[in-house]
């Protein structure tokens, strides 16, 4: 499982060559009026009136990971909004700042917890 941000290249000679099967999903689409869903839902996350908590409806740890892919895939017939892992409290922190990172206080051995991007939006905005 992986995400990406941004076009990438694919060598198809190498894919070919080893065999592999390449499958792919979007995680966002277009609805009926053709706005993109991620526009929209980047709407909702700079919206500070708007109820952010609730798009999560399902946790579960990683090691029930394939439960939650079920939940995830059935979608609205499971109640699914938003489908997340979590791991112990404890061991998981915050990635710190690049400056942080680069000056070698993050311990990369650590397991990390990225901040979410309603929590990024709103912390960019006044209060």
């Amino acid at each position: 499982v992986c995400g990406r941000s941004s076009r990438h290249e694919v060598e198809w000679p190498l894919v070919w060559a080893r065999e592999l099967t390449v499958c792919g999903a979007a995680a966002y689409g277009r609805e009926p009026n053709g706005r993109r869903t991620f526009a929209i839902v980047r709407e909702w996350l700079s919206d500070p009136g708007y109820p952010v908590d609730h798009i999560v409806t399902h946790r579960y740890p990683l090691e029930e990971y394939q439960r939650a892919l079920d939940t995830a895939m059935a979608g609205i017939a499971a109640g699914a909004v938003k489908v997340v892992f979590e791991g112990p409290a404890t061991t998981l922190k915050t990635r710190g700042t690049r400056t942080e990172e680069s000056n070698g206080e993050s311990d990369l051995s650590q397991p990390v917890l990225m901040e979410s991007t309603a929590a990024r939006v709103r912390a960019k905005m006044p209060r």
